[in-house]
């Protein structure tokens, strides 16, 4: 069986192909170096892989890495829509405990670039067109579904309408940008360091 592949989007974020057995994470660990993973594989695709997650789980934490899984469904918007900003928060989490994370589904074509997208937006402030173009210059087959990063976008910020407001009312001290506004409350949402730096 053909070993994980992967590219490395930033110094810190890798994405690829699903490891499904133990060698497949063995190699992953000596060869990428990377020290968490964070699957979005659903149940059924466990079942139809026949993956013994908590097997793998247990495997990988032997290899000195952590072994996350958030579930996303295959070409289901829907529900992609619904856990992206559950599988960011899990991406940043990782990332704020200094790990070089494996963000992986199975091909690492659509749901793992989304997650990762998320995060460079949502999380680091870079906007969608330029953070995308990070994507496919560093994972050309990189297909992540805009219009769920759209979506979940407005979900995320909806709430915060009346944060962002008053953030971009032209009256206060400092008035932001409605964008940069935005941005403030998104990455207040994902990053502690930031709601304590932001005062919100």
């Amino acid at each position: 069986m053909d070993g994980p592949q992967w590219d490395s989007i930033t110094e810190h974020i890798l994405i690829g192909t699903s490891p499904n057995d133990k060698e497949a994470l063995w190699q992953l660990k000596s060869q990428s170096e990377c020290t968490a993973i964070l699957s979005l594989q659903s149940d059924d695709e466990l079942d139809r892989h026949n993956i013994d997650w908590f097997d793998l789980q247990g495997y990988a934490e032997g290899l000195g890495m952590v072994m996350n899984r958030i579930p996303m469904n295959d070409f289901d918007l829907g529900n992609q829509q619904k856990v992206l900003g559950e599988a960011v928060h899990g991406l940043a989490s990782l990332l704020s405990k200094n790990h070089k994370v494996y963000v992986y589904c199975n091909d690492g074509i659509n749901r793992s670039p989304l997650v990762v997208l998320g995060y460079l937006t949502y999380c680091l402030g870079r906007s969608l067109e330029d953070a995308n173009l990070v994507l496919v210059t560093k994972r050309p087959h990189a297909s992540p579904p805009i219009e769920v990063w759209r979506a979940t976008r407005i979900d995320l910020l909806k709430p915060k309408a009346d944060l962002i407001a008053r953030l971009s009312n032209s009256e206060s001290e400092n008035p932001l940008s409605e964008n940069d506004a935005e941005t403030r409350v998104l990455q207040s949402i994902f990053l502690p360091k930031a709601r304590e730096n932001y005062g919100f």
